[in-house]
């Protein structure tokens, strides 16, 4: 992950941001909250509609470690990007089967988040340990 930068080619910050520096590794660990609040919001609304009280809460659950990760509990990304891993493949793989294309967008977005999450964590924890033993 050291050099990083100079793989990284100019406009494809999107597709796979720089998380060398510490700066930018934990803006891309504090991008993942926005899965946790997209699963926890469409889990609260389908319980919701469906009348199922268990959904409501476990999508309130969801939704609050996103704001724990917004006040800065970086334990939390792991969690949260392997819950977004988890719903963009399961999603990805039901639209396939499918054969309908209307969610493959969101999955997709879902997934590079996810990645990108766990990237970012890897990296600050990485960093984390240079500076111990520095």
């Amino acid at each position: 992950m050291e050099n990083e930068q100079q793989i990284t080619k100019n406009g494809s910050g999107f597709w796979w941001p720089n998380v060398s520096k510490p700066t930018d590794a934990l803006n891309c660990a504090k991008n993942t909250q926005f899965i946790a609040y997209y699963i926890g919001g469409s889990t609260i609304l389908l319980g919701y509609m469906g009348g199922a009280s268990t959904s409501i809460i476990i999508g309130i659950i969801i939704a609050a470690l996103g704001i724990g990760l917004w006040k800065n509990l970086l334990w939390l990304v792991p969690i949260i990007s392997t819950i977004g891993i988890i719903e963009a493949v399961g999603k990805i793989s039901l639209m396939l089967t499918v054969g309908r294309l209307s969610g493959l967008f969101i999955a997709s977005i879902l997934l590079l988040y996810s990645i990108h999450g766990w990237r970012a964590w890897l990296a600050l924890r990485k960093q984390a340990k240079k500076t111990l033993v520095s």
